[in-house]
């Protein structure tokens, strides 16, 4: 490669990474490639934080009590030494937070509505409107909306059902399914009983 081709490719990475222009103090709606803010970038990072401390919270309340109703409510029957690696596995991946590529308002892939979403090849993590909307705790908090798209990347987990009610039937019925959802895991740690 020329020095030339060199610097070229060096610009062109420059001008994709650089954050999106202000006007008037306040950033534009939507980068159209999905480029973060930096006051968004702080909001994911602080959910990240958070989903980091509440999931190792959530780790060491099962490996205290794998067989507690709380457990039973989110996962049934479902196998604890499944259960217990993919816990853990949900919290490693939170903890390479670096190793994700995130996206924001991202035109056509929050055009459906959704609060995020997670591409595992090349671990893309998006962020939508509602996310940024969320509350920071509580059901559908920002750090569970990351716990949520964190198992998709770790564990392949999927969207068998939304919503507690959902997760919950899930778990009643088929704790082999709700082992393999996403808001299972979410609503796992959100709803965690305090000490």
């Amino acid at each position: 490669m020329t020095a030339l081709p060199r610097r070229a490719a060096l610009l062109l990475a420059l001008l994709l990474l650089a954050p999106p222009a202000l006007a008037q103090g306040k950033p534009r709606a939507a980068a159209p490639d999905g480029r973060c803010s930096a006051a968004q970038m702080g909001a994911i990072r602080a959910a990240f934080a958070t989903a980091r401390t509440r999931q190792g919270e959530a780790l060491a309340f099962f490996f205290r009590a794998p067989d507690h109703a709380h457990v039973r409510r989110w996962f049934g029957d479902a196998p604890r030494p499944v259960l217990a690696q993919n816990l853990k596995t949900i919290a490693a991946a939170l903890a390479r937070e670096d190793a994700f590529r995130f996206e924001c308002l991202h035109p056509q892939a929050c055009a459906p509505g959704p609060l995020a979403y997670t591409r595992p090849v090349g671990l893309v993590m998006g962020f939508c409107a509602g996310f940024f909307a969320a509350p920071e705790a509580g059901r559908d908090s920002r750090f569970g909306i990351v716990i949520h798209e964190a198992s998709h990347a770790a564990i392949g987990t999927v969207d068998a059902g939304y919503g507690p009610e959902a997760a919950l039937k899930l778990a009643l019925k088929t704790p082999e399914r709700a082992l393999n959802n996403a808001d299972n895991y979410e609503y796992f740690v959100e709803f965690l009983p305090g000490p």
